[in-house]
């Protein structure tokens, strides 16, 4: 799957002044339409 990107992404402040969980609230609400992570379960399992 091949994501378009977006025409301009807002950034939050990086001054320190937010934490994680704030700054993935800003994500949410600043940029809707953009995928912050993507992850695969996969490879994230251990081989025996």
């Amino acid at each position: 799957m091949v994501a378009s990107r977006p025409s301009s992404v807002n950034y939050p402040p990086l001054d320190g002044s937010l934490f994680l969980p704030e700054m993935l609230e800003f994500n949410a609400q600043h940029n809707s339409d953009v995928t912050l992570i993507l992850s695969s379960l996969s490879s994230c399992r251990r081989e025996n």
